[in-house]
């Protein structure tokens, strides 16, 4: 209800009419009961809320690393294990303290030099140089940890990726759906079958039938049923108006028939139907079936790849 949103949504929806008009239809055959105009607010959530986490994300992340350099001490104390206790706290504190005063100066070892010899805390030469270093390379690490550009790139191309993810999800429901639409007109063609030469057998009775066994047609055959008595044809227009399943389609246009040249002759091709139906699905299965275990195959040899490529031919032609 935000009027620049609902302005932005609906001018858009007006320029690609024909790509609105699809995602509705798409909508309605998922069972989606969400209209365009939800959709669309869904998928810019989506890409608003993943752009805002990656930010915070990647701000957070330089911000953990800046309070490591300014007070963790314990990659230091590695280095100078040699030292005595007493020498290694006074080593630690003065890596921090010296951090902290210079993090957002444009330093030099000397001038980390001359802190230390004004503080006289060191005077083994060699924990001097150790001690600059690890100065001098945390003020560098620090004076780095900010937000950088092809962070915002990143965050972009996710919240882009994250925009489409509902459009992605959609996609997938719609085949799922595809796939019990099919089991479902394949169950109302064996109940049609075992219906059909009943004498004085009626197309509302069929319908009752196919109502009993649906699930993804359910609504729309209850409607039906609802108004059948009002007007039959109407109804069962509507009915063929409401889904756009083909399969489902042809057996709503037989049901037409019936009343005018009876049950048996206007389902006559139905197992002829049924049976190009069954090897149309046993072959897109076979297909199914091929495609994971292709896939199943890429996976299973997937870490010995890995470990080929990763671990055994890049480095090795990178050292050569």
């Amino acid at each position: 209800n935000l009027k620049p949103l609902s302005a932005f949504i609906a001018q858009y929806q007006n320029k690609n009419y024909g790509k609105t008009l699809a995602l509705k239809e798409k909508l309605k055959q998922v069972g989606e009961s969400i209209t365009v105009k939800q959709f669309m607010v869904k998928s810019i959530l989506y890409c608003v809320c993943t752009f805002i986490f990656t930010i915070g994300f990647f701000l957070s992340m330089h911000q953990l690393d800046r309070e490591r350099l300014l007070t963790d001490s314990s990659s230091f104390a590695t280095m100078n294990s040699f030292a005595t206790e007493k020498q290694q706290e006074e080593l630690d504190q003065a890596v921090l303290n010296l951090t902290n005063k210079y993090k957002k100066e444009d330093i030099t070892r000397k001038m980390i030099e001359q802190e230390l010899i004004k503080e006289n805390i060191i005077t083994n030469k060699r924990l001097m140089t150790l001690t600059i270093d690890e100065v001098f390379s945390r003020v560098k690490q620090y004076q780095q940890e900010y937000f950088k550009w092809y962070e915002l790139l990143l965050s972009i191309l996710f919240a882009t990726i994250a925009y489409f993810i509902p459009y992605y999800a959609l996609s997938l429901q719609k085949k799922a759906k595809r796939l019990y639409m099919e089991e479902e007109v394949s169950q109302f063609q064996t109940v049609i079958i075992m219906l059909m030469h009943i004498e004085n057998i009626t197309a509302f009775t069929m319908l009752e039938w196919m109502e009993t066994f649906a699930v993804v047609f359910k609504p729309s055959i209850q409607k039906c049923m609802n108004e059948y008595n009002a007007d039959d044809i109407k109804a069962l227009e509507t009915l063929k108006e409401s889904e756009s399943f083909e399969p489902f389609r042809n057996i709503v246009d037989n049901l037409l028939k019936c009343d005018k040249i009876g049950t048996e002759r206007a389902f006559d091709e139905i197992e002829v139907e049924r049976g190009n139906f069954q090897e149309t699905r046993k072959l897109e299965n076979d297909i199914y079936i091929e495609e994971k275990s292709q896939l199943g195959y890429f996976l299973a040899y997937l870490p010995l790849n890995l470990t080929v490529w990763l671990y055994l031919i890049i480095p090795f032609v990178m050292e050569s």
